[in-house]
């Protein structure tokens, strides 16, 4: 019995701050793994710069906000979303 897990697909759409890395990515990440480790990967592909944003800002696919207990098990197509603020 294997237990490798398999790649999938996860497309993010970026959104305010964000907008300054592009439109959004694609990556290929392991069945299972959280939404911080999803963050954490986002990171490495745009770059350390963006730590600070990522670690305030939220996942969401396109009925709610992701939370620490989600996990990865299809093909996701999920949106980034920077903190705001209103006046």
């Amino acid at each position: 019995m294997s237990t490798t897990k398999e790649n999938i697909a996860v497309y993010i759409e970026f959104f305010g701050a964000f907008r300054e890395y592009g439109a959004g990515v694609e990556l290929s990440l392991e069945s299972g793994c959280r939404a911080e480790q999803v963050k954490l990967a986002l990171e490495s592909t745009i770059g350390s710069g963006a730590a600070n944003l990522l670690a305030h800002s939220v996942l969401a696919d396109e009925e709610q906000i992701l939370g620490p207990d989600w996990q990865l098990d299809k093909t996701a197509y999920l949106a980034i979303l920077p903190p705001v603020s209103g006046g």
